[in-house]
C-alpha cells in the first residue's frame, strides 16, 4: 500500500480532472455566441440582480408547493402527479424567465443572446434525439 496521503492523492486527482474539464469547456475557435459584453452587463446589473431574485423566489415557492404536494400524495400515481406538476411549474418559470431577461436586454439596446441547447442532440426523457 502507497504512503502517499489521502488529500494528496486526492488534490492530484482534481487537478488533473479540472484541467481537462477547462480544456473540454472551452472549445477552440467558436466565437462568443452573441454574447453581451461586460460594460452591457454593467449596465443591466440592477435590473438582472431583480430578475435573479425574483426567480429564485419563484423556484422556492415552486419547491414548497412540491413538497406540500409529496407530503399530501397518498399512492404513487399522485406522487408521480406532484412531480409532473412541478416540472410543468418549473417550464413555465424558465419561460417567464427568458421572456422577461429579453425584454430587458431590448429595452436596453443589447443583442439577446442565443440561449438554448447549445448545439447538444437529444432531451432528457425523449429518445426521439430531438
Amino acid at each position: 500500500m502507497s504512503r502517499t496521503p489521502f488529500a494528496l492523492r486526492l488534490a492530484t486527482v482534481a487537478l488533473a480532472l479540472g484541467s481537462v474539464g477547462v480544456a473540454v469547456a472551452q472549445p477552440v475557435g467558436q466565437p462568443a455566441r452573441n454574447r453581451p459584453s461586460p460594460e452591457q452587463w454593467q449596465r443591466i446589473f440592477p435590473e438582472h440582480k431583480n430578475l435573479a431574485l425574483r426567480s429564485h423566489r419563484e423556484r422556492i415557492a415552486i419547491l414548497q408547493k412540491g413538497e406540500s404536494c409529496v407530503r399530501a400524495a397518498g399512492d404513487s400515481a399522485a406522487l408521480r402527479n406532484c412531480w409532473r406538476e412541478e416540472r410543468r411549474a418549473y417550464q413555465e418559470q424558465r419561460r417567464r424567465h427568458k421572456d422577461a431577461m429579453r425584454k430587458l436586454f431590448e429595452s436596453r439596446g443589447i443583442p439577446v443572446p442565443e440561449w438554448g441547447r447549445r448545439g447538444r442532440k437529444g432531451g432528457w426523457g425523449r429518445g426521439d434525439g430531438a
